[in-house]
């Protein structure tokens, strides 16, 4: 398999976890991310004989998408942590309560 078709298939992957960051499914995120991580691993560097007019784009296109991904993911995480503490200091609340 040729590194551009690997390349094609790394794009789509990337493509895949932007939709499952979409769609809160973070378990496919996460099978995602492992797949595409060892896929790129058969490909970088690349062999000097690849058509950088053709490869480059692929992975600015990669990139890019990569970065929404990961700023999603964060903001997910911030979102969830900030959830996280206010559920902790409710149960805090809850329990001061009861025992009074």
């Amino acid at each position: 398999m040729s590194e551009i078709t690997r390349l094609k298939q790394v794009l789509r992957l990337t493509e895949d976890m932007s939709s499952a960051v979409n769609a809160g499914k973070w378990s496919d995120v996460s099978t995602l991310t492992k797949l595409r991580a060892d896929l790129m691993e058969s490909i970088f560097p690349l062999d000097s004989h690849v058509d950088q007019s053709e490869a480059r784009p692929l992975i600015e296109q990669i990139v890019t998408l990569n970065q929404n991904v990961e700023q999603r993911c964060r903001d997910a995480r911030q979102t969830i942590q900030t959830e996280l503490g206010q559920f902790n200091k409710n149960k805090k609340v809850a329990a001061a309560y009861q025992s009074n």
